[in-house]
């Protein structure tokens, strides 16, 4: 009887002059230890229907290196706009302490399949802690820096992968495949040494304690004032003007969940029908936040927010909107916060999409014998068929990216066409 169990190990020595000449730092060990045993084989098991049912397991050390950072200090050479004398802009100060993010993984995993491999079924399990992560550290500001990038934050990332796929019609002239895919995350901050946690903090997303690691954090938008100037409000519901919230907290803010879906996955399927064959995939997000497009782009030549046009403009339009009048026009960064970095600006990110799909036909039935072609085969295929998005004005979150002045919307992501020929001579 063949081996009903597996078992594996490995290890790697890395060097990297990535972090300068102290092998304290350079020289890091990854490994990996873990196994597999297949019960199907075992002689006490006795189920016919089950082809292979097999349990696995395995942890391991990994190494993560952010480029973006050196031991070396690091500074670019330019001209004084103003004296036009050469200039050095340092761009990232030693830190002779750099070193390796250690990723610490266990996985805990089953394998199923049943009636000669008709049905599938795979579930993963992960814990995934990750140790010494660069994170923006407070020192001595009198050294010439606020903070620096150190590797003194830990994260936990945890979740599964679910697996379920089968051929539920098979005939001679038709079969159906399809297989539907899974999966959950939950990641958290558990460690960062950057200083009792402020407001600012929290509207640029910079790591917080016990928050996701793409946390979102805003001040909550109340009516409009007279002149359509947002007004804020705190924890209790009281309003102040944007430009007094000098002694808003945390508290005052509104958390609303992370960047990054919580679950996700597909649906594919590939249907045949004697020489036809047509396959479609479904994708999906779920269980997290997008950030809207906002007017503040509106004078930089990109597509402005959808509702831009029911901004505030005359007295008494804050009865109706809450949309301020246009940021752009002289008001500072505390605006721009006010505008984009609030909860009307925050809406679902679930988001389903068609992926793709293809439509086949094999016409090597059709030729005649000893003809020229031996085989042909034809496909028309199309990607990014159809989406369906939760947010208030459906547009593709996928397609929705950062800028210095709040969120901007790109369009919908292109379809693309594709037709194949495959002939064989």
């Amino acid at each position: 009887m063949p081996h009903s169990y597996t078992l594996f190990a490995s290890m790697r020595y890395d060097k990297t002059n990535l972090f300068g000449r102290s092998s304290k730092y350079r020289d890091t060990p990854t490994w990996s230890i873990g196994g597999k045993w297949n019960l199907a084989k075992e002689s006490f098991f006795h189920l016919s229907a089950i082809d292979r049912l097999a349990l696995k397991a395995s942890y391991g050390l990994s190494g993560n290196i952010d480029k973006s950072t050196s031991p070396y200090l690091i500074a670019w050479s330019g001209l004084d706009m103003f004296s036009g004398m050469p200039v050095l802009t340092i761009n990232n100060p030693e830190n002779k302490d750099l070193r390796w993010e250690k990723v610490y993984t266990f996985n805990l995993g089953m394998e199923l399949s049943a009636w000669r491999n008709r049905f599938n079924f795979n579930l993963d399990f992960y814990d995934r802690p990750t140790r010494d992560a660069l994170g923006q550290t407070i020192i001595d500001p009198t050294l010439g820096f606020d903070t620096v990038m150190k590797n003194t934050a830990n994260l936990l990332n945890r979740g599964f992968d679910l697996s379920i796929g089968g051929i539920p019609v098979k005939t001679n002239n038709f079969s159906w495949n399809t297989t539907f895919t899974f999966s959950y995350n939950y990641n958290k901050v558990t460690k960062v040494l950057s200083g009792e946690p402020s407001v600012n903090v929290a509207l640029q997303n910079n790591a917080l304690e016990g928050k996701p690691v793409d946390y979102v954090m805003v001040y909550r938008l109340g009516k409009l004032d007279s002149e359509g100037q947002p007004q804020l409000m705190d924890a209790t519901g009281n309003l102040y003007n944007y430009q007094a919230t000098g002694a808003f907290t945390l508290d005052d803010l509104a958390y609303l969940g992370r960047l990054s879906p919580k679950y996700y996955g597909a649906w594919s399927n590939t249907l045949r029908y004697k020489a036809f064959d047509f396959a479609c995939m479904f994708t999906y997000k779920m269980g997290h936040k997008m950030m809207m497009p906002n007017i503040s782009n509106v004078d930089y030549g990109e597509r402005p927010y959808a509702d831009f046009a029911n901004r505030w403009m005359k007295a008494g339009d804050e009865e109706k909107t809450w949309i301020p009048k246009d940021p752009v026009d002289g008001h500072g960064m505390d605006y721009i916060y006010a505008v984009t970095q609030n909860d009307h600006m925050v809406e679902s990110g679930n988001l389903i999409r068609l992926k793709s799909v293809s439509l086949g036909y094999d016409f090597t039935s059709l030729l005649k014998k000893g003809a020229l072609v031996k085989s042909l085969y034809a496909k028309v295929s199309a990607e990014n068929v159809w989406y369906h998005a939760a947010n208030r004005d459906g547009i593709d979150p996928d397609n929705v990216r950062s800028g210095d002045r709040g969120m901007t919307y790109y369009g919908d992501l292109p379809h693309y066409y594709t037709l194949t020929l495959n002939v064989n001579f």
